[in-house]
């Protein structure tokens, strides 16, 4: 498992459609970038509605992006930008909701947007989950914005996702 320097997938790669999971703040300004620039025809989110009482201002802030995209429904916004929010909150129903997402609109490849540490984990949870049916490219932004935050716990966040990855073997043969 390598989690600490994980591949970078193809942020060159053409996809129906680029998918930012959840949490946003780290991860919608690369499939932002992406979709921008013509990378995929559709931009699609991953979106859990965050509770004022549980955050603080900045983290507020940093949703508001999402927010915009998926809550304000603000008229002349892409018609081509769209949010789900996984029925299980999690990367295998994140996983689960790509893969009814890109049946339903007949995609081939989309590239799908983490973190860094979380590469290795989503990789695996979307081979399983989704499987061949469509080309699934993952990537993480450079920097990470999540790591810089985030530097004096990076030892945590790495014990966590070798425990996280054991999980997701588990989970992922009882189903996807």
């Amino acid at each position: 498992m390598n989690i600490y320097n994980p591949h970078q997938g193809d942020l060159e790669a053409r996809a129906d459609a680029v998918v930012s999971l959840s949490p946003p703040p780290y991860r919608l300004p690369l499939a932002e970038e992406l979709y921008a620039s013509d990378h995929a025809a559709h931009l699609v989110i991953s979106y859990v509605p965050i509770n004022p009482r549980d955050a603080t201002p900045e983290w507020i802030g940093a949703w508001e992006p999402a927010t915009r995209y998926c809550e304000d429904q603000t008229p002349g916004v892409d018609e081509n930008i769209s949010c789900f929010t996984p029925e299980e909150i999690s990367t295998r129903g994140e996983a689960h909701a790509i893969r009814e997402v890109a049946e339903r609109e007949s995609w081939d490849s989309i590239t799908v947007v983490t973190s860094r540490h979380h590469i290795f984990r989503t990789r695996f949870i979307l081979q399983q989950c989704i499987g061949d049916a469509v080309d699934v490219n993952v990537v993480f932004p450079e920097p990470d914005l999540f790591i810089e935050k985030t530097q004096e716990s990076w030892g945590t966040y790495l014990l966590y996702e070798n425990l996280a990855f054991f999980k997701a073997v588990y989970e992922t043969t009882l189903g996807c």
